[in-house]
């Protein structure tokens, strides 16, 4: 392998490019090659094929998919405010319970608190014994 490298070094620089490029060329066609023979054969036939109705290609078809796109992300988006809402109100419900499992039972305890801000925004809680 290395006898072949040297061999080339001593050619003139434009043999050496010719070389270059045709080595190039010939791993790029390989790559295409095994590439094509994969994408064909893992490409499920089964699945049937979309027919094209009314205005099925352009611009039409470009905002009815946007839409379809848009109108998703906001159902998502919704969700997920309703869950953050959900998760708020239960952590403000449970403010100042503290669980303790007594005689293998699990209750609330309610345990005072003071909280306080600091200058950054941070909150503090204390819980007072």
């Amino acid at each position: 392998m290395f006898e072949v490298l040297d061999h080339v070094r001593e050619k003139p620089q434009q043999e050496r490019k010719a070389i270059a490029l045709f080595l190039s060329v010939g791993v790029t066609a390989v790559i295409f090659v095994v590439w094509a023979i994969s994408f064909f054969a893992f490409t499920d036939r089964s699945t049937p094929t979309q027919t094209v109705t009314e205005g099925g290609f352009g611009f039409g078809s470009f905002m009815d998919s946007f839409q379809e796109a848009s109108s998703a992300l906001k159902q998502e988006v919704g969700t997920a405010r309703e869950q953050l809402e959900q998760i708020n109100a239960e952590l403000n419900d449970s403010e100042g319970e503290t669980h303790v499992e007594v005689d293998g039972a699990d209750e609330v305890a309610r345990v005072p608190q003071e909280t306080e801000i600091t200058e950054s925004g941070i909150e503090i809680i204390r819980i007072e014994p």
